[in-house]
């Protein structure tokens, strides 16, 4: 025999603690079985090699009547690992996983606490006898075939069925109006917490540890929502009919305003007038942001001196449709500005348009010039409806006074 346990028939004399108990049971034909446990702490292996043990007690193809008690150590305390039941000795192997699933079900209790022995009450059914006591086992053990859906939270994905009737999932091994508890397939238990009428928390664990959890929240007869985490499933007659998932955002802070800064863009228009079936410029102006200047003048050349002064340094002036109108307008004072001392100008060409200029004067002073129309492929006219422009191009008729 091992020496982590040892086997005694239960005698009234033996155990003055529990003389009442075990007389009564005897009276009425309880054979009794009790197992030390040398290591005192509960172990799953410890509980299977005892029942292996136990076992080898029995007759072959005879049914038996046992309970289970665990005696705590140094103390008179007996408390029931489970309920009479009708086992044969072709059940071990059921009967040891369902005692180690209970034990993990009631592990608050027993699977810390420190026992010293563990008690078999069971008798022998009589032959004629035996169609009298229904063997409840093959229930105990009947998980019924049901279709497994995976949930995943941040670290753990498992396998539940698309229903909230939780007695389907497996074994029923307790339940009451708080609390399910089931054995579920890989030898897990779900604890399944009331929480209202129409909420349910279940709780999966395997052994002490809890590796999952859920709530279901009933909606009607066929359909509930299952959050795990912070995602949330709809389920309608067993389906999945939608997943949302709430994501945590952090609150957005006020920014400070930033002062503005100024922009460095300077726009120009030529206004020409017809005489004679040729157009001639007759108004340059320009808009800095902050003013415009406009200049009556046939030539730019008012304009450009404006243009490149220190002030302006490292400004960009844009010009719409520069390369197919204005350009022509310019094209002879740029040219005598490159033959200059003062000076010099370099055109950016593309498909032989001029499509940017940098101009540049003897004190340092650079101004680019850019072809808007680039960028704003639309007339002005319809760029001011588009950007709503309070007041697009204005006419005068001082305008239309001929230049001398």
């Amino acid at each position: 025999m091992n020496s982590w346990l040892s086997s005694s028939k239960v005698l009234r004399k033996e155990y003055d603690y529990s003389n009442y108990y075990y007389q009564r049971k005897s009276n009425k034909g309880f054979n009794n079985k009790e197992y030390k446990l040398n290591s005192k702490l509960l172990s799953n292996n410890s509980l299977i090699n005892i029942i292996k043990l136990f076992f080898k007690e029995l007759e072959s193809d005879r049914k038996y009547f046992v309970l289970l008690r665990l005696q705590h150590y140094n103390s008179f305390k007996i408390v029931t690992l489970h309920k009479g039941l009708i086992l044969s000795k072709s059940d071990l192997v059921n009967y040891q996983e369902y005692c180690k699933n209970l034990l993990s079900i009631k592990s608050n209790g027993y699977s810390d606490a420190i026992f010293s022995n563990i008690l078999f009450d069971y008798f022998l059914i009589k032959k004629d006898q035996e169609s009298k006591y229904t063997n409840k086992w093959p229930e105990l053990n009947n998980t019924k075939n049901i279709q497994l859906q995976e949930f995943s939270n941040s670290t753990t994905t498992y396998f539940l069925p698309l229903n909230n009737n939780y007695s389907t999932w497996g074994n029923v091994l307790f339940s009451n109006d708080s609390i399910k508890i089931i054995h579920y397939h890989n030898n897990n238990i779900i604890k399944i917490h009331t929480l209202d009428d129409k909420t349910f928390n279940g709780k999966i664990y395997n052994g002490k540890f809890m590796i999952f959890e859920f709530i279901d929240q009933v909606i009607n007869d066929n359909k509930f929502i299952r959050s795990v985490n912070n995602s949330s499933y709809h389920i309608l007659n067993n389906k999945i009919e939608l997943t949302t998932r709430t994501n945590k955002t952090k609150f957005l802070k006020t920014l400070k305003a930033k002062a503005k800064k100024p922009v460095n863009i300077i726009t120009v228009k030529i206004e020409t007038i017809n005489r004679n079936g040729e157009l001639q410029p007759f108004l340059y102006s320009l808009f800095d942001d902050r003013e415009i200047r406009s200049f009556f003048e046939k030539t730019p050349d008012k304009l450009f001196t404006y243009l490149l002064r220190r002030k302006y340094r490292g400004y960009t002036v844009y010009a719409h449709y520069l390369r197919k109108f204005d350009i022509a307008f310019l094209f002879k004072y740029i040219a005598e500005l490159q033959n200059s001392d003062k000076y010099t100008v370099e055109p950016v060409l593309k498909d032989g348009n001029i499509t940017s200029m940098n101009i540049r004067n003897n004190k340092g002073v650079t101004i680019t010039y850019h072809d808007s129309y680039l960028y704003l492929t639309q007339s002005l006219q319809k760029l001011s409806r588009i950007f709503t422009c309070k007041q697009a191009k204005v006419y005068n008729r001082y305008y239309y006074t001929p230049l001398n």
